[in-house]
């Protein structure tokens, strides 16, 4: 009887469902993927997805080009000190991006918020949008990205996704992506194991309340 395949939310229960790492565990471990693979390779890219149905679909590249500490920071909170602008607006001054990857010479920034397991994104979806909405109006460039797994267990969070036209990185990704680097070598199984691309949607068509 063949095995069934693993996705990253296999991983993250480990070592049980009710004693496990924390996102910002993992939140660590994709960051400092990031560091190595960009500065091994500039042009390295990590794909990302608009969703359908819950199914991501329609890959675009996401190439966050050579980082550093300097500009790759994990869970510090937003200011006006973080983009040099005179005021912040208050609503948005307890966000705390997982990772923020902040280019002030070019008014470039990205924020990836990190998902694993008992946790949605519906808490600050709205203010993320708007405080991008808010920085494109300055005249910088924002991005918002959720770090998924596939087999993602909130899915009241799906609909929000594919409406807002979010696009997501799918941890299965960054897992294959670990693989032939020494983060590959943290973990007693292969990363392989968990790195099971989506056959199907993993829930049935979503629709907002009210379509």
């Amino acid at each position: 009887m063949s095995e069934v395949p693993k996705n990253a939310t296999h991983l993250f229960e480990r070592p049980t469902r009710r004693y496990h790492s924390s996102e910002s565990w993992w939140t660590s471990f994709f960051s400092l993927l990031l560091l190595y693979r960009s500065r091994n390779d500039p042009q390295w890219t990590l794909p990302t997805y608009t969703c359908r149905s819950g199914y991501p679909v329609e890959p675009v590249p996401f190439s966050p080009g050579r980082l550093s500490p300097e500009n790759l920071i994990v869970e510090a909170p937003l200011s006006k000190n973080t983009f040099g602008i005179a005021s912040w607006p208050v609503e948005f001054l307890q966000l705390k991006p997982d990772v923020c990857i902040l280019r002030s010479d070019c008014c470039r920034v990205v924020f990836i918020e990190v998902k694993t397991i008992g946790a949605s994104i519906a808490r600050n979806h709205t203010r993320y949008l708007q405080t991008r909405d808010h920085l494109r109006h300055l005249g910088w460039s924002a991005d918002v990205y959720y770090l998924l797994s596939h087999g993602h267990e909130c899915v009241d969070d799906w609909p929000l996704i594919e409406h807002d036209e979010v696009r997501v990185m799918l941890w299965e990704d960054v897992f294959q992506f670990a693989i032939d680097t020494p983060f590959g070598d943290l973990f007693d199984e292969p990363l392989a194991h968990y790195a099971s691309r989506p056959s199907a949607p993993p829930n049935p068509p979503l629709q907002l309340a009210g379509d």
